[in-house]
């Protein structure tokens, strides 16, 4: 699978699961699907039980469409610019860097 194939599907997921947890919250809560949608923090949508179900609904669609596993429920938010989930853009690049990490060496370059 080469990188853009991976970027993509890693914005599946993130959408994938924005839509099981807009289906709980009121509309004015709803997180819009775009890259720059602020997820958590000052602007965020997300507050912490929109949080949770978030983080179990993703890490459930990412092992869907990567067949493998992952653990976010132990990233701490924060207002750090590190923070994986400060927005959907950079929760792809995590989810992007993660699928990376899982597929080893013998993936070279291609994610």
């Amino acid at each position: 699978m080469d990188a853009a194939e991976t970027r993509d599907k890693a914005y599946d997921v993130i959408y994938r699961a924005l839509r099981a947890v807009n289906e709980l919250v009121p509309a004015e809560n709803r997180v819009r699907q775009s890259p720059d949608e602020r997820l958590i923090g000052p602007e965020g949508k997300l507050d912490s039980l929109g949080y949770i179900n978030f983080v179990a609904a993703l890490e459930q669609e990412y092992e869907i469409e990567f067949g493998r596993s992952i653990v976010l429920a132990g990233v701490a938010p924060g207002d750090e610019a590190g923070d994986p989930f400060r927005t959907v853009a950079t929760l792809a690049d995590e989810l992007v860097l993660r699928s990376r990490r899982q597929a080893g060496p013998d993936a070279g370059g291609r994610a």
